[in-house]
């Protein structure tokens, strides 16, 4: 499946997308880098923010635009970026 076959991220507002910018950025915080996976995952099952129906893919792009914007930094590189860490820039 691709991002345009779920709908529902065409309803998303933009208080809505930092809400989940924030709610993923608070999982780097707390413990200083995190790895992509987890900090999906962990966001997924426990954030407010997170928006049921969403894939974990989304989820993805939004880290990997918080990263080319500076706001996050790889501070741990592998193949794929799941499995990479980050931190705050």
């Amino acid at each position: 499946m691709d991002l345009e076959d779920y709908g529902i991220i065409d309803t998303l507002t933009p208080e809505m997308l930092a809400a989940i910018d924030q709610g993923l950025i608070a999982k780097v915080t707390s413990s200083g880098s995190q790895r992509v996976a987890g900090m999906i995952g962990d966001f997924m099952g426990s954030s407010p923010a997170a928006v049921p129906g969403i894939p974990d893919y989304f989820y993805l792009m939004r880290i990997e635009q918080m990263i080319d914007s500076g706001v996050l930094v790889v501070c741990r590189e592998a193949e794929f970026l799941l499995q990479s860490d980050v931190r705050l820039a």
